[in-house]
């Protein structure tokens, strides 16, 4: 497989483990070759770990490039393969809702009907 797609939420915790890398050989080592601030990678497990905090508000996916290498026990070279692994980050509930309007005033009638809309507010849910 050359594209791995792993879906996370926005609030798991730093150090999590998020997905196990495995290649078939002999004493592979496993490498992020892609620049990435979010994530680091266990070389002898091939386990991705999450480095820091997400925010799916800031970017709802993150893409890095996995390299396996083993290295050829006969000739001493190193065999590489390198495969892509898309994090597509889930939106958790972690922002209050915002009014519109900071100054909210309303004036009601005395003889205004049981049950009637006196007042309308907006918010904003990001």
């Amino acid at each position: 497989e050359e594209l791995y797609k792993v879906h996370i939420f926005e609030n798991i915790e730093t150090g999590s483990e998020l997905f196990v890398m495995e290649a078939v050989g002999f004493n592979i080592t496993y490498s992020i070759v892609s620049i990435t601030d979010h994530f680091r990678m266990d070389s002898k497990t091939g386990a991705i770990l999450l480095k820091a905090p997400l925010d799916r508000e800031t970017a709802d996916s993150h893409s890095i490039t996995v390299r396996a290498t083993s290295i050829d026990t006969i000739s001493s070279e190193p065999n590489s393969s390198d495969v892509v692994v898309t994090f597509y980050v889930n939106d958790v509930n972690d922002n209050p809702p915002a009014f519109v309007n900071t100054l909210l005033e309303a004036f009601v009638r005395e003889d205004v009907p049981k049950g009637s809309v006196i007042f309308v507010v907006n918010t904003l849910d990001v």
